[in-house]
């Protein structure tokens, strides 16, 4: 889990160009955890987003896969 300390456009600009040089983990405000298991509560429809596709609503609970997933590209 990727948590950011900074936002805004310069902040996910700055994110967004360590990403591809494997520079994100030296990234200023950046901390990384390790989870099986992410909940998120609020109030309210927050709308959340996995990889830029819809995730569904708050509250929100994450988690591992029971097993390694298989992918296919076609």
């Amino acid at each position: 889990m990727a948590l950011f300390a900074a936002g805004g456009p310069c902040a996910a600009l700055m994110y967004g160009a360590a990403l591809p040089l494997n520079l994100l983990r030296w990234a200023p405000g950046l901390t990384l955890h390790r989870a099986s298991r992410v909940d998120i509560a609020g109030t309210g429809a927050f709308l959340a987003q996995a990889d830029g596709d819809a995730a569904g609503c708050v509250p929100l609970s994450i988690t591992d896969a029971a097993a390694p997933l298989r992918i296919v590209v076609a």
